[in-house]
C-alpha cells in the first residue's frame, strides 16, 4: 500500500509493501470502495468471500471482521459498491 502527498509524491506505508492480510487461501480478484471511501471490499475466490476492510486516514487498511460476507458462488466474478 501506498499513500499519496498532496503533490502527487508516493510514499510506501509498510517496509514489506503488505498493507492488509485477509488470511491464506483467499485469493481476492476484486475489489470495491465505498462512494466515501472509507471501505474497501474485497471478492476472495479461494475462500468465497467478500471481505470488509476500514481505510484508515493514512491510507492504511484495517480488517472489519464483522462484515464479511461468506458463502458465496464459487463462480462469483466481480464486485461492484455504492
Amino acid at each position: 500500500g501506498y499513500s499519496i502527498n498532496s503533490i502527487g509524491v508516493l510514499t510506501i506505508l509498510n517496509a514489506g509493501g503488505v498493507t492488509a492480510n485477509l488470511g491464506s487461501g483467499t485469493m481476492p480478484i476484486d475489489m470495491a470502495l465505498s462512494e466515501d471511501s472509507q471501505f474497501l471490499y474485497c471478492l476472495n475466490s479461494g475462500t468465497h468471500t467478500i471481505s470488509t476492510l476500514r481505510v484508515n486516514s493514512d491510507g492504511s487498511l484495517t480488517a472489519v471482521n464483522l462484515a464479511s460476507v461468506s458463502g458465496l458462488s464459487s463462480s462469483s466474478a466481480g464486485l461492484i459498491a455504492k
